[in-house]
This record gives C-alpha cells, sequence and structure tokens, in this order.
C-alpha cells in the first residue's frame, strides 16, 4: 500500500482530471475515494448524499484555503436549476456535518466563515493507489472549471428552500412548481389533509404538548386550533366531517379509538377501538379502516368486512375518486417504513401496483390523471415524489427531494400537501465508567437493542438513510469509547459471555445469525417457516425467543433453539406484542399486549398464561437476576419523555419508582422508543425518535 503525504492548500487534483482516478483523501478517521466519492470511516463505508459529498471535495481540494459560497453555487447547482441557495447550502453544510459527527460551534474538519464560506480545518493527506509511494504533491495554480450562470431564484424556489433542503427540476421538464409554506411553528405534524374547500386542517404536537388540530388560513400565517387535545387527525370527508384517533401506549400495536365530529364544530363521537387508520369513501358517509386484531393488521370496507389482511401493518389508506378501490401501503415488518403499493376493490381482489420500496410513505389519488401519487425511497436514496398508473405500470419520478419528505393529500385542483420531516432516532444512556448520562448516537438511526450485564457493551443498528437500505449492527466499548462494525443485519441480542451477537438477516427474515465479535463467518439458523419480526436472547444464551409470522401469517412468540437441531415451539398466538423480559431461569417471560395487559407466558408451555392486573399499560424491560422484580416502562400516558420507569415486586405487587427517562435535548422529541437495562441493574441506554415537521402546497407539479 502506499504510504500518505501531507497535502498543501491546491494541491488536490481537480474533479474530472485524470489524477483523481485512483487517489484517495485522508482525514482523521475518514477516507474518501475521489474515482468513486465514497466515504469510509475507521474502513467502514458511511452513506453521504451527493450535495454534502460535492462540499466535501470542494473543501478537501482547497484544505486550509476559504472556499466561497458563491464558488460552491457554481459547483453545486448547474444551469436551468431553481433553488432557493443559501438556505439549500445551508442545509447541505448541516447534513455533511452530521455524518462527520461535527459542530459548527467546535469545528473540527468544517469551519464556517460569516457570510464568506467554508474551510477545511484537518490536516488532509494524499494516496495514490497506482504509485508504490506517494510524494508531497507540489500546490500549483490551476483554472477554476465551473462556469459561471445565472440562477432565476423565483419565491416559490425559495419557499422550497426554506424547507430546509433543496428541489430540483429542469426548466425543460415542464414543472414550474409554486411554493406556499402553511405552519411555522416548531413542532411535529402527524397528520393533514385538504378540507373541501381547500383549507389545511392538520394535527401537531409542540414541545411539552399532547397534540390537537388546527386549521391553516390562508390570509394569515397562524393557524386557528380546533381543540380536540389527545387527538389526531386521521381522514376529512367530500363533507367535512373529521374522523379522528385517540390512542394511548400501546397505540404502535393495539390501534386508537376513532371518533367523528363536523369540522364546524360539534362533540366528537366514538365510532370504534382498535383502529391503525382510516379513509372516507366519496360521498363522506362511510369509512374504510384498518383494524388490529389477533396480531394482524386488516383493512375492512365497509367496517367488519374484511378485504385485505397482513401480519405487518397498513398505512396511508386512500379511496379512488370513483370508490371502486382502495390504495394502501402494505409494510411486511412492524416499524419498518419498506413496503409495497397496493390495490384492493370492494370485493377483496388484491393487487400490487408497485414493490420493492425501501422507505414509502404518504399516498393519495391525483384527481387529473387518475394516477396513484406516493412519496418513496429505492435503496439508500431520499425520498421523492412517484406516479404509477394503478395497472401496475413502471412508476414515474415527478420530482426529487433529499430528506424525509411525505405527500399528505392532493386537493381537487392538483395542489400538492408536503409534510418535511427532520427524524433521527438517537441515543443516550449511562454505561460502565460514565459519571453521567452521554449521548451515544452514532449515524441517524441508532437502535439500542442489548447492554451487557456489567454495562461495558452496547449493541444496536442503523437502518436510516446514512446505511442505506442494509441495516447494519454495531458494538460500543464503554472503556476504550469506541464502535465496531459487526456486519449487515438487525441486532437482536448480545451473548453473555460477550463472544457473539445475534442477527436477523435482512434479505432473508427466516434466518438467524450468530456473528463472532472477534472476527470469523457468521453462523447462519434458518426457520423455513418462521418469519421473524424481532428475537431475544435468554439469560443462557442458548434459545432465543422471538415474535414471528407463521405460515398462515400469524404473528405469535415462539422458542427458538439456537444449537440444538430442534423444531421451535409456540408458546403464545396468534398476538401480537410490544415488550419483552425473559426471567432469569428462562422458564417465563413477561409481554405487554395490545390490550395493555401484562401476561406471562411459559416457555415450557407447562402452565397456563397469568396476568398480572397491577401494572397493565406498562412494558416489561427487564426481570431482574434474583426474580424478584419486573422493570417496566409506564405506558399509560404513552411513550414520550419524560418516560417513568419503575421496579414491580412479584410477590407483594408494589411498585416503586427506579428513573424518570429524559433526554438531555426534548426538542422535538416526541417517543423515548426502546429502553434497555443491564443485569446489573445500574447501567442502561435507550433510544428516542426525533421529529420536527413543517407543511408546504405546492402548484405546478403534474
Amino acid at each position: 500500500m502506499a504510504s500518505p503525504s501531507h497535502v498543501r492548500p491546491e494541491s488536490l487534483p481537480v474533479s474530472g482530471q485524470s489524477g483523481t482516478k485512483n487517489t484517495i483523501v485522508q482525514f482523521g478517521a475518514f477516507e474518501l475515494d475521489l474515482a468513486t466519492n465514497e466515504l469510509r470511516k475507521q474502513g467502514i463505508r458511511v452513506r453521504l448524499q451527493s450535495k454534502p459529498c460535492d462540499i466535501l471535495r470542494a473543501l478537501v481540494e482547497n484544505p486550509g484555503a476559504v472556499v466561497s459560497r458563491e464558488e460552491l453555487r457554481h459547483r453545486l447547482w448547474p444551469e436551468n436549476t431553481f433553488v432557493d441557495f443559501e438556505r439549500s447550502l445551508n442545509s447541505a453544510v448541516n447534513r455533511l456535518r452530521i455524518v462527520l459527527g461535527d459542530s459548527a460551534n467546535n469545528p473540527r474538519y468544517v469551519e464556517t466563515l460569516s457570510r464568506s464560506g467554508y474551510r477545511f480545518l484537518a490536516p488532509v493527506t494524499l494516496r495514490n493507489m497506482q504509485a508504490a509511494s506517494t510524494e508531497e504533491m507540489v500546490a500549483k495554480p490551476r483554472p477554476r472549471l465551473w462556469v459561471s450562470i445565472s440562477l432565476v431564484v423565483t419565491v416559490a424556489a425559495a419557499i422550497a428552500g426554506a424547507m430546509g433542503a433543496y428541489v430540483v427540476w429542469k426548466a425543460s421538464s415542464g414543472n414550474t412548481p409554486r411554493f406556499r409554506q402553511v405552519t411555522f411553528q416548531r413542532a411535529q405534524v402527524s397528520t393533514a389533509r385538504f378540507s373541501s374547500d381547500s383549507e389545511v386542517v392538520y394535527s401537531a404536537r409542540g414541545e411539552g404538548g399532547e397534540g390537537a388540530l388546527f386549521l391553516t388560513n390562508s390570509a394569515s400565517p397562524e393557524s386557528r386550533s380546533l381543540g380536540f387535545r389527545g387527538m389526531r387527525l386521521a381522514a376529512i370527508s367530500s363533507t367535512s366531517e373529521l374522523a379522528m384517533l385517540k390512542s394511548g401506549g400501546t397505540m404502535n400495536i393495539a390501534g386508537s379509538e376513532l371518533f367523528r365530529v363536523p369540522l364546524n364544530g360539534g362533540d366528537p363521537v366514538r365510532v370504534d377501538e382498535h383502529i391503525m387508520g382510516v379513509d372516507w369513501a366519496p360521498g363522506g358517509k362511510t369509512m374504510a379502516l384498518v383494524r388490529a386484531i389477533a396480531g394482524t393488521n386488516q383493512l375492512e370496507y365497509p367496517p367488519g368486512t374484511v378485504l385485505y389482511r397482513t401480519p405487518g401493518w397498513l398505512s396511508d389508506l386512500r379511496f379512488s375518486p370513483d370508490g371502486s378501490r382502495i390504495a394502501f401501503v402494505d409494510h411486511p415488518i412492524r416499524h419498518d417504513d419498506r413496503g409495497d403499493v397496493k390495490l384492493v376493490d370492494t370485493t377483496g381482489r388484491a393487487s400490487v401496483v408497485s414493490q420493492g420500496w425501501a422507505d414509502v410513505a404518504g399516498l393519495a389519488w391525483h384527481p387529473a390523471t387518475r394516477e396513484i401519487w406516493f412519496t418513496g425511497a429505492r435503496g439508500g436514496s431520499g425520498r421523492s415524489i412517484w406516479a404509477t398508473s394503478p395497472r401496475a405500470g413502471k412508476p414515474r419520478s415527478v420530482a426529487s427531494f433529499p430528506g424525509a419528505f411525505t405527500l399528505c393529500d392532493i386537493a381537487s385542483n392538483g395542489r400538492l400537501l408536503l409534510s418535511t420531516d427532520t427524524r433521527r432516532l438517537e441515543m443516550a444512556g449511562l454505561l460502565r465508567g460514565f459519571s453521567s448520562e452521554r449521548s451515544l448516537s452514532w449515524l441517524d438511526w441508532s437502535r439500542v437493542q442489548s447492554v451487557s450485564r456489567d454495562g461495558g457493551l452496547l449493541l444496536f443498528d442503523e437502518s436510516g438513510e446514512a446505511v442505506g437500505s442494509r441495516p447494519v449492527s454495531y458494538l460500543y466499548q464503554a472503556d476504550a469509547g469506541s464502535t465496531h462494525r459487526i456486519g449487515e443485519g438487525l441486532a437482536q441480542g448480545l451473548a453473555p459471555d460477550g463472544r457473539w451477537v445475534l442477527v436477523i438477516d435482512a434479505d432473508d427474515r427466516r434466518t438467524l445469525k450468530i456473528v463472532p465479535i472477534a472476527g470469523g463467518p457468521p453462523k447462519a439458523i434458518r426457520f423455513p417457516n418462521l418469519v421473524h419480526q424481532w428475537a431475544r436472547l435468554s439469560p443462557n444464551g442458548k434459545e432465543a425467543i422471538a415474535l414471528s409470522e407463521d405460515r398462515e401469517g400469524a404473528l405469535g412468540l415462539f422458542v427458538l433453539p439456537i444449537f440444538e437441531d430442534k423444531p421451535p415451539a409456540r408458546i403464545a398466538g396468534p398476538i401480537m406484542v410490544r415488550n419483552l423480559a425473559i426471567s432469569p431461569t428462562g422458564d417465563r417471560v413477561a409481554a405487554l399486549t395490545p390490550s395493555g395487559k401484562v401476561i406471562l407466558y411459559s416457555t415450557k408451555a407447562d402452565a397456563e398464561p397469568v396476568e398480572l392486573p397491577a401494572i397493565a399499560g406498562m412494558a416489561p424491560l427487564l426481570w431482574s437476576s434474583d426474580g424478584a422484580y419486573l422493570y417496566l416502562q409506564d405506558l399509560r400516558r404513552g411513550s414520550e419523555p419524560p418516560s417513568p420507569v419503575v421496579r414491580f415486586h412479584l410477590m407483594s405487587g408494589k411498585t416503586a419508582p427506579w428513573r424518570v427517562i429524559t433526554p438531555p435535548d426534548r426538542i422535538g422529541v416526541n417517543s423515548v422508543t426502546g429502553i434497555v437495562i443491564a443485569e446489573d441493574e445500574k447501567h442502561y441506554v435507550y433510544s428516542y425518535r426525533r421529529v420536527l415537521a413543517d407543511l408546504f402546497t405546492v402548484d405546478g407539479l403534474r
């Protein structure tokens, strides 16, 4: 391998020159391959979008020198591109800093010079992969390859830039978008729809709030509160009647209560329960709904008549304009945005319209083209707006957006309603050697899975935009402060001796893998008749308790042998559960069911299930090593912070506070999604979801 050398400003080959063909730029723990634009951290490939990557190239090509904002403008956006440059550049630089783990206030790599530009601070070395050794390159003046262009920054593009991202349309495409921002408060917008008179109704929750419904005003930037505290908008009928959902802490597995109320006033009327989603039929008299029942999601229309059923989850129900069909997104795995766009008619005949999306959410019928429009992403790219024929034609791209954008609705005149989402799953906790809680987030979707008995090791995975469509498992060592890449797959458990981890193969969820931490080939364990949602290792590490889908499509709890050639054994089902705690001897498990009950199941199938009514609505986290206590997350008011954790004494039935989980920065945090407590009952790590959103209307897309 060639030896690196330090590089002075103006010494790197310019993009497109022959010198870039086999050139690697090194800085800190990172390597940037100028030929492929691949960025690696400690040898691990890191997902970096095209615009942030272009900025990084411009900076490392000029280390220590100021690269002006105007230079970046010409480099990043070619002629005939409509963009709010200021906002878009700021957003791209912020995304670059996130990937590098950098800070604008205390920069290690990218320094901001106010109203001037940016400077790359870290030492840069250059390695030419074709040379036996690398000599220090002589800095030579080089011509700029950029061509001065004139950008027409329209009001529409300026609003698009306010979304915190750039939006690209070529002038020749025929699309001339016009944007208008309709929400301005710092809040999480959960659902939004056009009313019959084209106003926007949405549900949102600010910091510390319980959520409510709001109505926009076309003559003013303020939104008017409609009240309905604790409710979430589900749909609006053509006669301006609202369908709303009211949920508790187990909504994601149990569904919500369904209410209806006229938009112009009145008291909400309770309609149904265990509802995951709703849409009004044309005419506004009846509804289609998704019901959570017996470990499945089922689509019903009219209510009570099942048209479609899945062990995964269904979202984005939308009636066709003539009411003969219902489009929806089928997500095969719970709590995962992968899915397919499907159709079902009122007789129950289902078909796939577009499949294989790594991230798909937001769907509506276009009134003019009669197409199904949706927001989705292939692989590791950001979501774009797509349109497809109901006859399952090849989807066409309507517009491209970086980041998380969601199509909320399309009005009768073709106007789009979009939400722009900043979404992250972050981690924090107290591990061995820590004097206080620390942030433990790695990339953009850090999901805690297991902590070693003494709190020294943390197993987690990443499944966000940074790693693309293939989730990756990692192990963090608290003493060294280092993170080790385990490999592709969804992390599930850490062996009791800390020597291997259990992962689910993301390409074949029938397969579990034992991956040695010290290296070596993984061992695959395949259960051909089960598709696993998740699995938890028993304390002895010899078997796992898994929530899996059987051949009939029903979910259940199974004991899976890890090292013995034995068939899996069902211990409960059909059922959906949210949390699981396994007894020290592995003979019992405590699980939270969709009804909010905590049930003890025997793993030996030699005893009847036992309900623990004193802790209804609480999610089991850990069964203490002496077998006397259950640690539980109190979900009776939901999972938003602060989230109390209590200790429940199994013999006396008494509960006592243990800790209140509160992320250090609560802005935009809407849920504490997972808490893992070490067996020493001192150390812990939790994941929490941060979402901020704004709403925009868009005219001119077709």
